[in-house]
């Protein structure tokens, strides 16, 4: 239930790596998460 504070993280790197990609940017971040 941490994904209030998960979701800003995400923003910013999807952000810096793909705005255009930001919803898969963040998919493939919470499955990293996962895999940590």
């Amino acid at each position: 239930m941490c994904k209030k504070e998960e979701t800003p993280l995400f923003a910013t790197r999807t952000k810096s790596e793909d705005p255009s990609q930001g919803e898969r940017s963040s998919e493939k971040g919470l499955k990293e998460l996962i895999y940590l």
